[in-house]
């Protein structure tokens, strides 16, 4: 597959590079339950796409529908994040945006990955300084 999977704390970061097929976003779906089982939580995703060269499908050829709902039902609503920094990512960025469309799933993108990393940590930010404020 063409992505390698980074696991920070309760972040997932997602490093897509090659060239991407119709299989592709499908396949990572079915990665979900798995990495989830494995470690008992959903974790936030980080998608990046920086070393993408080429998508090798268009859209046509993309699943009518995402089996995101029969494959993981989180507790939580999870944040998922993609950087787009230039026309070919934000192509593959929206194609996931528009694939992944589920009520648990909470699916942003953002320019950068600073801008990325804000949004999916700004909860645990906003929560530690609370617990600082009150100790």
């Amino acid at each position: 597959m063409p992505y390698t999977l980074h696991l920070h704390d309760h972040l997932a970061h997602i490093k897509w590079h090659g060239s991407l097929t119709a299989d592709d976003p499908q396949r990572i779906l079915e990665e979900f339950p798995r990495l989830t089982y494995q470690l008992g939580y959903a974790p936030d995703f980080l998608h990046t796409f920086d070393e993408v060269t080429a998508l090798q499908f268009s859209l046509p050829e993309l699943p009518s529908s995402s089996r995101f709902p029969l494959l993981l039902r989180p507790e939580r609503q999870v944040r998922c994040a993609a950087v787009a920094r230039g026309p070919l990512h934000l192509t593959i960025a929206r194609l996931f945006h528009t694939q992944f469309r589920e009520p648990s799933l909470d699916t942003r993108i953002f320019p950068s990955k600073e801008a990325a990393l804000h949004w999916l940590l700004i909860e645990k930010i906003e929560a530690a300084m609370s617990q600082s404020l009150t100790a």
